[in-house]
């Protein structure tokens, strides 16, 4: 069951092989079939002198069906009816030593029969080539099987002899050689007919009888067997191929994106540090501002307003700065700030004015202490620095 399911589904194309052999030579012919549900296409033939020319031509993933003919085949015609027939026609010698295949039709028993070393020696040489074999067929006999389909008129002439239908093959040249012949809407040439004809015994074996009807169902499950392990062999292969690449692209994808995603971690990392010593930047200077109650424009105003009142008429004032800042800024770098404390510079022709001055300012209520941080005489002018801390 599962063979013949496989066969019509894997097999869609077979070679017929023709061997025919006579004591003097051998030649050789194949036909190529293309398989349909209901009909059947010739593809090719060609006929070959040796069988090495044969096998080179033979694909090998195309199985073969073998015809054989010539002079070393036997062949009887015998009644239907006629009992121990195989006794006249081996006197004697046993069944078992010979292939043989039979073809019964309107009460006619047409026999064909070789010793199976001579097709074997034949069948070993495919098989050693790698070529698989579905199965064979001896005798011209096939020839009956497509009888309807090339006109029945008695007679068939081919390049092996004159093929009288229900007779046999018959050496003897023919009157008129006949190169092609009509096989329903297609041409064939007779070279090729035993072949066609083999493979159509093969496809419909009804009417057919043989001792090596095992030996050709053991052929034809080997060959399916061996086609559906390459075929799904091969689905399973490329399967794995495209799994493979797949996981590779997948594998690539994902470590771009791992790495895109660890670098945008990396960054975001760099700007929430950042983001957090600006917070704490900002934080120290609301701090700052809170305590120093430099957000109160009334606390701002009476600073400014008392220290300016206090300055005597010969001191110039250069510079007042509340919150100094420490150092100058550079691009990016957190702005430090002096908290609780306002720097005046300026200068005064005399000294004793600027120590008055300071005397006055340590006064001031809100005034905790100051500092005079720079004092230096230059072109009789004194200049000096404060820092007045709240």
């Amino acid at each position: 069951m599962m063979v013949s399911f496989l066969n019509k589904v894997l097999i869609k194309k077979v070679v017929g092989v023709h061997i025919h052999t006579t004591d003097a030579e051998e030649s050789f012919a194949a036909i190529t079939l293309k398989l349909y549900k209901n009909k059947v296409e010739i593809a090719d033939e060609s006929r070959f002198e040796t069988i090495s020319q044969l096998l080179k031509s033979l694909k090998k993933s195309t199985p073969l069906f073998i015809s054989v003919t010539g002079s070393k085949i036997i062949n009887k015609v015998v009644d239907d009816n006629e009992t121990h027939y195989l006794d006249s026609i081996l006197f004697g010698k046993s069944p078992d030593d010979f292939y043989i295949s039979e073809y019964v039709e309107d009460s006619i028993r047409m026999i064909s029969l070789t010793r199976k070393a001579l097709l074997n020696d034949y069948i070993n040489k495919f098989q050693e080539s790698g070529h698989s074999i579905l199965g064979f067929f001896v005798g011209p006999f096939s020839l009956e099987k497509i009888k309807p389909l090339i006109g029945f008129n008695g007679s068939l002439s081919t390049p092996y002899g004159v093929y009288r239908f229900g007779k046999g093959l018959h050496s003897e040249a023919p009157l008129k050689m006949v190169e092609k012949t009509h096989i329903g809407e297609d041409v064939i040439g007779t070279e090729s007919i035993f072949a066609f004809s083999g493979l159509i015994n093969h496809l419909n074996p009804e009417n057919i009888q043989s001792n090596f009807e095992h030996l050709n169902a053991s052929n034809k499950e080997e060959t399916v067997y061996k086609k559906a392990f390459n075929f799904f062999g091969a689905i399973l292969l490329v399967g794995f191929l495209i799994l493979l690449t797949t996981s590779y692209f997948l594998q690539s994808f994902y470590a771009n994106k791992s790495a895109e995603i660890q670098y945008e971690v990396t960054l975001k990392n760099q700007e929430m540090g950042q983001i957090a010593i600006l917070k704490q930047d900002l934080n120290y200077k609301k701090n700052i501002i809170e305590n120093s109650s430099l957000g109160s424009d009334a606390f701002l105003s009476q600073y400014i307003f008392e220290i300016t009142k206090t300055v005597p008429e010969e001191i110039l004032l250069t510079r007042l700065d509340i919150f100094p800042i420490q150092k100058s800024i550079r691009p990016k770098e957190k702005i430090l700030i002096t908290p609780n404390s306002i720097l005046i510079e300026g200068h005064s022709n005399e000294a004793f004015v600027v120590n008055q001055w300071i005397s006055e300012i340590d006064g001031l209520e809100w005034v905790k202490k100051t500092e005079l941080t720079s004092y230096s005489h230059v072109k009789s002018e004194y200049q000096f620095t404060l820092l007045v801390q709240l």
